[in-house]
């Protein structure tokens, strides 16, 4: 059932039943086991009722069929009397060696006159119970167990070998994803981004000749950005301000070439399995769609739509958003299944403590997101040159003119004033909630490394308040605001780690 490296070890289960309930149970613990040892992929088990109480079973065609097959076989040979034990063997494929070993002692019930107990009469509560101590059992020997280096006979399951190489991929794109909203970052922070006023999807070149320049910035000169805020400037000027916008947009490209060549390769290879294969092509149309979000952006700085006085030429802060958050979810979705591979969660047995802090550090990965949209809208206003104050704003709670704008709900997203409060406020709850997070951790018992996630989790935010508040007091130098938009995603990264380093806790109630 499996390959791997032969290294044997042996573990014990005790079934104890009526015939039909050692069969149920056998059944619960054969699919307990292929999913806590990762000899199938987690989203190949779907979690299911039996008796009242939820349990992962495999969902794969051929594991039904093999159950189906040697089920039956399992009753005739209990209800006969001719077994004591069963050994569930998981064998490398190529030696036949075996790599472990589980062996089920069987207790069979019996009648008054000594036959064996076909249905029993138990309590439901009761048969619950014994399904609880026959999983804390699996999950106890696991717990102690290391990594199968195997792979499925029966499933698309990449080898370890394979695994590690789709992890380093993913990570590797996670990387360069961060690479881009830092180089976007200073380009806006650059006021670069409405430099270049066409896209094509793969014919962009930069200008060759002195020329080509010239022509190049005849087109710039007709967009409101230069009419209005950069009049004057000269042409070396302007060939910095386009090179740092081209450099953006080739880095999006270059992402886009690092993922389809390895993923191409890999999928004609065989690495990926079922489900990996719909997550590369999502990914994949995710970083299209990346592309054309970021001109649908810039476009809405190149209309000539700034008449008033006030009015400044910026990319719309609603598509700013929209392209930062979707390179936000993009980088996630990267990293986390980086992680899968890399370095894969235990699974545990845990109390119904470790599962509410488990939701909470759901819950504390949404806000965090939310709290790097706010400062995109920040951005996108020049929010952050409004009120350089802290913790008061011009020596207010709230700022005066919080509500300016008509109707009430435009001021948060439209008004300056009111979209830096949003952000400051969400920071201070943002520090407040993962610091609580912090403190729960150290009162629950949690895997190692989700313990340093938990620490690192903690500075990181504290570090994070601390650059933004460096960034407003100081008038946004580019410096400081790069390194706090860089700091938000370093977060979102930490909070993804813990979570994930969570992911396989169970709770068994007892």
């Amino acid at each position: 059932m499996a390959a791997g490296t032969a290294q044997e070890t042996q573990n014990f289960v005790t079934l104890k039943g009526s015939v039909e309930l050692i069969v149920d149970f056998f059944n619960y613990s054969l699919n307990s086991i292929l999913y806590q040892r990762g000899v199938f992929p987690e989203e190949s088990f779907i979690p299911t009722q039996h008796y009242g109480l939820t349990m992962y079973m495999s969902k794969m065609p051929e594991i039904k069929k093999y159950t189906d097959e040697i089920l039956p076989h399992l009753k005739k040979w209990l209800t006969e009397g001719k077994i004591k034990k069963l050994v569930l063997a998981l064998c490398d494929v190529n030696s036949k060696e075996p790599l472990e070993c589980w062996e089920f002692r069987i207790l069979a019930e019996e009648t008054p006159t000594g036959e064996i107990k076909q249905q029993g009469t138990k309590p439901l509560k009761d048969i619950q119970q014994e399904i609880r101590n026959v999983l804390r059992q699996i999950t106890a020997c696991v717990t102690f167990l290391p990594l199968l280096d195997c792979v499925s006979t029966i499933a698309e399951t990449p080898t370890l070998q394979q695994s590690k190489w789709i992890g380093r991929w993913l990570g590797t794109c996670a990387g360069m994803c961060f690479g881009a909203v830092v180089i976007g970052g200073l380009t806006r922070l650059t006021e670069s981004g409405l430099s270049m006023v066409e896209w094509s999807a793969f014919g962009e070149r930069p200008p060759l000749s002195q020329e080509d320049w010239e022509r190049e910035f005849e087109k710039y000169k007709q967009f409101p950005e230069y009419k209005q805020l950069k009049k004057g400037i000269n042409l070396e000027e302007f060939k910095f301000i386009w090179h740092m916008e081209y450099g953006h947009r080739m880095w999006g490209r270059l992402i886009g070439a690092m993922f389809v060549i390895p993923a191409a390769i890999f999928w004609k290879k065989g690495y990926f399995n079922s489900a990996l294969k719909k997550r590369v092509l999502i990914y994949g149309t995710l970083i299209g769609c990346q592309g054309l979000l970021g001109w649908y952006m810039v476009k809405s700085g190149l209309e000539d739509r700034f008449h008033g006085e006030a009015d400044v030429p910026r990319v719309s802060q609603y598509r700013l958003a929209s392209h930062l958050g979707s390179a936000f979810v993009l980088y996630s979705l990267f990293l986390w299944t980086s992680l899968h591979h890399l370095i894969p969660a235990k699974a545990m047995e845990v109390s119904k403590a470790a599962i509410k802090f488990k939701r909470l550090v759901h819950f504390s990965k949404g806000i965090v997101f939310l709290t790097a949209i706010s400062g995109a809208f920040v951005a996108g206003l020049d929010a952050g040159l409004v009120y350089n104050s802290y913790p008061l704003m011009a020596g207010r709670l709230l700022p005066e003119d919080w509500l300016a704008l008509s109707p009430a709900i435009r001021n948060f997203t439209e008004n300056p004033s009111t979209v830096q409060f949003d952000h400051r406020t969400l920071g201070h709850f943002t520090v407040l909630l993962l610091s609580t997070v912090w403190l729960l951790s150290r009162r629950i018992v949690l895997p190692t490394r989700a313990r340093y996630a938990a620490n690192a989790l903690a500075a990181m935010a504290w570090m994070q308040a601390s650059l933004g508040i460096a960034t407003l007091l100081f008038y946004v130098p580019t410096p400081l605001a790069s390194s706090h938009q860089a700091g938000s995603l370093v977060l979102l990264s930490t909070a993804l780690w813990l979570s994930h380093e969570l992911k396989n806790m169970k709770y068994i109630p007892k």
